[in-house]
């Protein structure tokens, strides 16, 4: 049945029928309507489905023709037009409280609104235009606008009934606009495309499969890294004051591999290793080969004002009968004295000019060596009539290049079947039809490509066709969907963390990273007394929002900031199960002599003015596991960090505080309830143990209640503009305030901690009896209890499980109550 405020043209039952008819994409028939009731409400939804819809288990399934209609552009372009409208609406309705606030009685109609200033002016009048050529009035109400088209503010038609017919050029360019920006909008976000809900009183759980559209860089850096089999995140003892956890299964393979560090020597699977390590050198000096030459192409455009090849006359059109490769040669290490040597006026197969074929320079050099030696290269550039290069006998210029430098490809890495005598005038054609033909795919299934910007990229093996077609064109207009990696000299590839680590390998450090520890991590946060208002979970969001998974360099810097901003303000521990514990012990032995000595030779540089120093110390724990915990202090002047480690049974902790070593020891089970018996396969999971919230518990109360108090004071600016012009005394009706500026503004403003209202007229401002006035504000803490803080007392524990599957991520939320 409609809303009292909702604006039917006739009554109930037809608007119903109107319904019916966009649901069912078909004139409704009798037999679709049913009369409603508390039991047969399911029955009644069901003549609503689609004809093509399905219902299993309860679920009723949405057919795509109807999804199609709903987000399709008549829909939107409707939508539009009634948004547009409504702003005009609503333009009305601030003039005419103006009017009110000013006159101290209703306007009558538009003109007088107009007459006294508050639509414009006589001089400059305000032009009201609705996009359909509905003409305005004002309601009867004296406050809302009316359009004869679109109906009236807080009442307009539904979209199903004023479909646009016609649309002008502007609004279908518009419309395609739109359309590229949701897309690219939507390159960094995920959007649910199933819920599930299962509520009791004990327990709520929400389960979902968010989608990653198109190219998303968090998901597929988070996917890479967390991928592999899941596992049960929570099996390891918990620290008795652990009020927050987030723990992740990592690719311990995957990670290992990018930052280079080797497998121990005694690991059968070594020479497996070997061809890789060759494949990785020979695709670091492709990219840097690739970017010399397209900082030689650069210069080469600087100063001919165009891209190779470079006529012998620039008079005619007579080309070079030579490869762009040997015009780029001035602009190459190196490269002016071979460039003079060439007869530039001779073919590149002439008797003098194939002796300087064997003279090919090391920037054209490709991965196979054979070709080297016999001058070949595999670097050419993609030609096509719509690419960047289509001409043998003229250089494309910059301003040719309309879908940017940046959206178009320069240049390739052919495969071997396609390499060229390096001086012939010889590149790869393209067919759009298979776009990538001929290009060298290496070991990882990627492509090396240089952009006509400059900058080497890889492009993954998942684009599409489409998405390679786009980038080739010079002109084509596209919307490049999809992430480029970019890969430099320094980048591409981390360099070896242990290189730099003198006797890593009489540590143990690759054993103990490949065969001792396991592939979980978990970061653990602490009940305390904060000394800052330190929200950990929107910092730890931030860190991994952040990740690209590209760069492995800076995933181990950003953690180890976390961590250690997060350890100013509460004590942290981080856990790692262990797959072998002898191996791990041995590890600790030797890494107690090496860091004593490191921090030896590091407190030799200490500073005259801020001393740098580091210390290193073991201490006995109480005799139950027979391990030493081991400590480790950084000291910079007056400010000392402090961590310990210790292997507990089957765990590695590190802890920033020696009494979570000690809570660890003692807790015997890892799951305080039965409940928690439930096993948990995921590749990520938070929880949040609201249980253990005793010391912290005050001071997020505080958080809380002021943002509840913040809520308030927003809601009192426009209280207090709609109280001047309705309210005059103590004997005015309040509730009149809270309908106009339901009516005004679309709002119904709420105190979050049930306070009461007020209005004084003589100082003209909002009193809220919870928190005062914007002048003079309260902040209740303590006394009136926070909603949120209410909701908390009744949380035992909250579980957050992340799944990255191959159709997207795979989330499931557990709240459970006492």
């Amino acid at each position: 049945y409609p809303k009292p405020d909702l604006h039917v043209r006739s009554n109930s039952r037809v608007a119903l029928e109107r319904v019916l008819s966009v649901m069912l994409g078909r004139p409704h028939q009798s037999q679709d309507l049913v009369r409603l009731s508390d039991t047969d409400e399911f029955k009644y939804i069901r003549t609503l489905m689609p004809i093509d819809a399905q219902e299993e288990d309860g679920i009723i399934y949405l057919s795509d023709p109807f999804i199609r209609n709903v987000v399709g552009p008549t829909q939107k372009l409707t939508q539009r037009s009634r948004l547009m409208c409504n702003s005009q609406l609503q333009l009305i309705a601030y003039a005419s409280l103006l009017y009110q606030t000013q006159f101290g009685k209703k306007a009558s109609s538009l003109e007088q609104l107009q007459a006294r200033g508050c639509l414009g002016t006589a001089e400059a009048p305000l032009e009201l235009r609705c996009p359909d050529g509905g003409e305005f009035t004002l309601h009867e109400d004296g406050i809302r606008g009316v359009c004869t088209h679109h109906g009236c503010l807080h009442s307009l038609l539904p979209c199903c009934e004023i479909p646009r017919q016609k649309i002008t050029e502007e609004e279908a360019a518009d419309y395609q606009m739109f359309v590229q920006d949701y897309n690219r909008f939507w390159t960094t976000f995920f959007d649910p495309i199933v819920i599930r809900v299962q509520q009791s009183k004990q327990r709520t759980r929400v389960e979902t499969i968010v989608l990653p559209l198109i190219s998303n860089s968090v998901y597929r850096g988070l996917a890479s890294t967390l991928g592999g089999a899941t596992e049960d995140l929570d099996t390891l003892p918990i620290a008795s004051s652990n009020i927050f956890s987030v723990a992740a299964r990592l690719d311990k393979e995957q990670l290992l591999s990018q930052f280079a560090i080797p497998r121990p020597k005694k690991s059968v699977v070594e020479s497996v290793d070997e061809p890789a390590d060759l494949a990785r050198k020979q695709l670091e000096r492709a990219v840097q080969n690739l970017q010399m030459l397209a900082l030689a192409m650069h210069n080469f455009e600087s100063a001919n004002r165009h891209f190779p090849p470079k006529p012998l006359d620039r008079s005619s059109s007579k080309a070079s009968g030579l490869s762009w490769r040997v015009d780029v040669l001035p602009y190459l290490e190196n490269g002016v004295q071979l460039y003079n040597q060439f007869h530039h006026d001779e073919p590149w197969d002439s008797a003098h000019n194939r002796k300087l074929i064997s003279q090919m320079p090391e920037q054209f050099f490709g991965t196979n060596a054979e070709l080297n030696k016999e001058g070949k290269t595999q670097f050419l550039r993609p030609f096509h009539a719509k690419a960047a290069h289509y001409s043998k006998t003229r250089g494309t210029k910059f301003g040719e290049i309309t879908d940017g430098t940046s959206n178009t490809i320069m240049a390739v890495v052919a495969d071997e079947e396609r390499a060229v005598i390096w001086t012939k005038p010889d590149d790869i054609s393209i067919d759009m039809a298979r776009p990538r033909e001929g290009w060298n795919s290496g070991v990882s299934g990627t492509v090396l490509a240089a952009k006509m910007d400059g900058s080497v990229f890889e492009l993954p093996s998942t684009a599409t066709d489409d998405q390679v077609r786009a980038l080739l064109t010079r002109n084509g207009g596209e919307f490049i969907e999809i992430v480029l990696p970019r890969m430099t000299a320094n980048n591409m590839r981390p360099r070896n963390l242990l290189s730099r680590l003198e006797g890593y390998e009489e540590l143990g450090l690759p054993e103990f990273l490949y065969d001792g520890i396991g592939s979980q991590v978990g970061i653990h946060v602490c009940d305390t007394d904060p000394l800052i208002d330190f929200n950990v979970a929107r910092f730890l969001g931030m860190v991994g929002g952040s990740f690209d998974g590209r760069n492995p360099m800076m995933f181990s810097q950003t953690g180890m900031f976390a961590l250690l901003a997060v350890s100013m303000n509460a004590p942290v521990y981080i856990s790692v199960p262990l797959e072998d514990s002898e191996i791990a012990d041995n590890f600790l032995e030797r890494l107690d002599r090496f860091l004593v000595r490191m921090s030896r030779e590091f407190s030799q540089s200490a500073s005259p003015f801020f001393e740098i120093a580091q210390e290193v110390y073991t201490f006995a724990d109480d005799g139950q596991t027979g391990n030493s915990v081991r400590a480790y202090a950084f000291r910079f002047g007056p400010l000392t960090w402090r961590f310990y480690w210790t292997r507990i049974g089957n765990g590695l902790y590190i802890a920033s505080k020696p009494h979570l070593i000690g809570e660890v020891r003692n807790a015997t089970k890892t799951r305080p309830s039965e409940t928690d018996e439930v096993t948990r396969l995921s590749h990520g999971l938070i929880r949040v143990r609201p249980g253990n919230w005793k010391r912290v518990k005050s001071h997020y109360a505080v958080g809380w209640a002021e943002s509840e108090r913040r809520a308030c004071s927003n809601n009192m600016g426009t209280l207090a503009d709609v109280a001047r012009a309705v309210y005059h005394d103590e004997h005015s009706d309040w509730s009149e305030v809270e309908t106009r500026v339901l009516r005004t503004n679309h709002m119904q403003p709420f105190c979050p901690c049930n306070g009461k209202y007020s209005f004084d007229a003589t100082n003209v401002e909002i009193h809220c009896s919870v928190h005062g006035s914007l002048e003079s504000p309260k902040q209740p803490v303590g006394a009136i209890g926070s909603r949120l803080t209410e909701l908390t007392s009744t949380l035992r524990d909250v579980f957050l499980e992340l799944n990255f599957l191959e159709d997207g991520l795979h989330a499931i939320v557990t709240v459970e109550r006492e």
